[in-house]
C-alpha cells in the first residue's frame, strides 16, 4: 500500500509548530529564527514532504503559474504597478509564473487561462471578470474585499485597515490643532472597498468630535477646471448648523494616489499652502509626486509587499497550508510631512 504523502500539518503536528510558521520556514519566508527553520526542514525530510512546485509535477495537475486580475480603469496608477512587481517577486520564489490576464470577459469564458490560481485586486461590484474567475475551480485571493453580496465568495482576502489608519491620522491632525478634515474621493467608476472604509472612518471620527462631514466625489482622472471648481467649493464650506465653528477646512484627504500631488499648486492659488496650519494628505502616496514630497502627508500603502502577501496566500491555499476562508491584514504606515 502506497504511503501517504505528509502534508504541512503533518510536521506543524510533529513539531508542535503553527502551519503558518512551517510554512514561512519551507518556503523562506517571514521571521522564522534560523534553528526552527533547520528543525522544520529536517522533519520534513524525515517524513517525506515533498514540496509545492515538486508535488505539481509529481501529480501533473498544476500548471505552475498565478493569473492576476486589475480593472481596467486604474491599471494606469502606480500603485498597480508596484502591487504587480511584488507579485512578481513572490512567484520567482515560489517558482512559479505570474501571468496578467487582459483579456474581456467573453475571451476569458471561450478561453479560459491556465492558471493553479488567481490573485483579484480592487474587486470592483458588478465585474464580469470576476464570475469567470471564480469559476475557473482554483483558489481566488483579492486584495480588497468584495462589495457585491451577490458575488461568489473569494477563497482568500488581504486588505488594508483603512477606516483605523483614517482615525489615526485625523487624531495626529486634531493633535495638532488642525480640526476641520475634508475628504476627496473618487466617484463611482472605482468603488472598491478601499473608498467605503475610508469613507466609514472619515464618518465615524466626525461623528466622534462633532464635525460636520465635507465629502466631494471626483473622476479618476480630473481636468484642472474640475480641481479648481472642487476645491472652491470645500474650501468655502462651513460647518452645519449645532456643530463647531472654526476657521475653515484645515485637513485635505486626498482618496487615490497622485491627487494630492495636482492639488498642491492649487491650493496656493486658493492662499492655501500646505504646512502646520493646513495639512494635505495623500491616501495612497504617489512614489514620486508625493512620498518625496515633504509638504505632503502620506498613508504608505507598501503596494510591493501587498503584492508579495498576496501571492504568499495563494500559494498557502493552493497547498493547503491554510484553509477557505482565510483573511489577512496588510499594514499601511503614516508618513507625516515635514511641516
Amino acid at each position: 500500500m502506497a504511503r501517504k504523502r505528509a502534508t504541512i500539518v503533518d510536521i506543524a503536528a510533529a513539531l508542535g509548530l503553527s502551519k503558518t510558521t512551517v510554512s514561512d520556514a519551507l518556503h523562506g519566508r517571514g521571521r522564522v529564527a534560523p534553528a526552527t527553520v533547520v528543525q522544520v526542514r529536517s522533519a520534513a525530510a524525515e517524513l517525506g514532504y515533498v514540496g509545492n512546485r515538486a508535488a505539481q509535477q509529481l501529480r501533473g495537475s498544476r500548471v505552475g503559474a498565478f493569473g492576476l486580475h486589475i480593472p481596467p480603469v486604474v491599471r494606469s496608477f502606480a500603485f498597480y504597478m508596484e502591487f504587480v512587481f511584488g507579485a512578481v517577486s513572490a512567484a520567482g520564489e515560489l517558482g512559479v509564473d505570474l501571468v496578467h490576464l487582459t483579456r474581456d470577459v467573453d475571451a476569458l469564458a471561450a478561453r479560459p487561462p491556465s492558471v493553479d490560481g488567481v490573485i483579484a485586486i480592487d474587486p470592483l461590484p458588478g465585474d464580469p471578470v470576476l464570475p469567470v474567475l471564480r469559476g475557473l475551480g482554483v483558489p481566488l485571493v483579492t486584495a480588497g474585499r468584495q462589495l457585491d453580496p451577490s458575488a461568489p465568495l473569494a477563497h482568500g482576502t488581504i486588505e488594508v485597515p483603512y477606516a483605523e489608519r483614517i482615525g489615526q491620522l485625523l487624531d495626529r491632525a486634531a493633535a495638532a490643532g488642525r480640526r476641520r478634515p475634508a475628504l476627496l474621493l473618487p466617484d463611482q467608476q472605482f468603488h472598491s472597498s478601499f473608498p467605503e472604509d475610508v469613507l466609514a472612518g472619515y464618518r465615524d471620527w466626525c461623528s466622534a468630535h462633532d464635525r460636520a462631514p465635507v465629502i466631494r466625489e471626483l473622476p479618476l482622472h480630473p481636468s484642472p477646471a474640475v480641481l479648481t471648481a472642487v476645491l472652491s467649493e470645500v474650501l468655502g464650506s462651513e460647518p452645519a448648523a449645532g456643530s463647531v465653528r472654526d476657521d475653515g477646512i484645515d485637513v485635505l484627504l486626498c482618496g487615490y494616489q497622485g491627487l494630492a500631488g495636482r492639488l498642491v499648486g492649487h491650493l496656493a492659488a486658493h492662499g492655501r499652502t500646505p504646512g502646520q496650519r493646513f495639512e494635505l494628505v495623500s491616501l495612497v502616496g504617489d512614489p514620486v509626486s508625493e512620498m518625496l514630497d515633504e509638504r505632503i502627508t502620506c498613508l504608505d500603502v507598501r503596494p510591493r509587499e501587498f503584492g508579495r502577501e498576496a501571492a504568499h496566500l495563494l500559494a498557502e491555499l493552493i497547498d493547503g497550508s491554510v484553509a477557505a476562508p482565510a483573511r489577512r491584514s496588510h499594514s499601511a504606515e503614516i508618513r507625516p510631512s515635514a511641516e
